[in-house]
């Protein structure tokens, strides 16, 4: 839906000759979204061999429960125009609420699951932020056109349940390393690592932050890490040296960010000299 009042006379008779045009424009809309691959509901077999006799594998772990994301997608801003359009912008509000998130859930190595995951819809999540450009049409001659625009937007990701539990899913490396977390009230898969304090100057070791929780009360103990040591006592305490319980993302994990970019953006230089055009980036 959008309205242009830079159409109305009372709007011509007063600002007119400033700001040439003026629209608010809004949208609201429902759109499905797979966001899997090709047959995520389905469990796949291939073909192999077991010595010299054919057999199947178990390629892929199915869902048949799954079904469409649903993105509820507002959008709220406006157009203008200055000085007969030689000033051209566009500001705009975005919220985008999703239900019925497809991610894949993480399964204990132990059931043989391919990829250890299965695609399921565990939740909902809402991104949301601004989007502004602006562009001045520095020449504009029969044969020579220089414009200049600037864009930017900024991106903000939350997510708000997952499945009945609202644990959190955990994305792990090829050699089984939690790395990434995704948590209700946190941004899709951000970062999840052990807190360092720097490095000793003793020694040079570096410091782990160890989480340690008694009665319901979390406290961080200063640990360091010698590779070279027997393995009972590579974990250190600093304090004194004495060896003690080894430090793990699984115990000491804290949410340092987002994966996602929080802004974004970029400034562009179209020329035109006749019938060449070049675009700088």
């Amino acid at each position: 839906l959008g309205y242009t009042i830079s159409e109305e006379d009372f709007w011509k008779n007063s600002l007119g000759n400033t700001i040439n045009h003026f629209k608010l424009r809004g949208s609201y809309g429902i759109v499905g979204n797979s966001a899997v691959n090709d047959f995520a509901s389905l469990s796949l077999f291939g073909s192999g061999l077991y010595g010299t006799s054919p057999t199947l594998t178990f390629g892929q772990a199915g869902n048949p429960l799954l079904t469409w994301e649903s993105s509820k997608k507002l959008d709220i801003g406006f157009t203008i125009g200055l000085l007969e359009d030689k000033i051209q912008g566009e500001f705009a509000y975005y919220k985008n609420n999703v239900d019925g998130l497809i991610l894949a859930v993480p399964q204990s190595p132990s059931k043989g699951i391919p990829g250890n995951s299965v695609s399921t819809n565990v939740g909902s999540m809402v991104n949301s932020g601004i989007e502004a450009t602006i562009s001045y049409n520095a020449i504009r001659s029969t044969d020579f056109d220089w414009t200049v625009s600037l864009n930017f937007t900024t991106q903000k990701n939350e997510v708000l349940s997952l499945g009945a539990d609202g644990a959190d899913i955990q994305g792990a490396t090829s050699g089984l390393e939690i790395a990434n977390v995704t948590r209700v009230g946190e941004s899709l898969g951000s970062l999840y690592l052990v807190q360092t304090a720097g490095v000793n100057p003793a020694n040079g070791q570096r410091i782990f932050l160890r989480r340690d929780i008694k009665d319901g009360v979390a406290t961080y103990t200063q640990v360091q890490y010698n590779h070279a040591a027997p393995a009972a006592s590579r974990w250190t305490l600093v304090s004194d040296g004495t060896p003690t319980a080894a430090v793990s993302v699984a115990n000491s994990g804290v949410v340092f960010g987002p994966t996602l970019p929080t802004y974004y953006g970029g400034f562009d230089n179209t020329f035109r000299y006749k019938s060449i055009d070049l675009g700088i980036m």
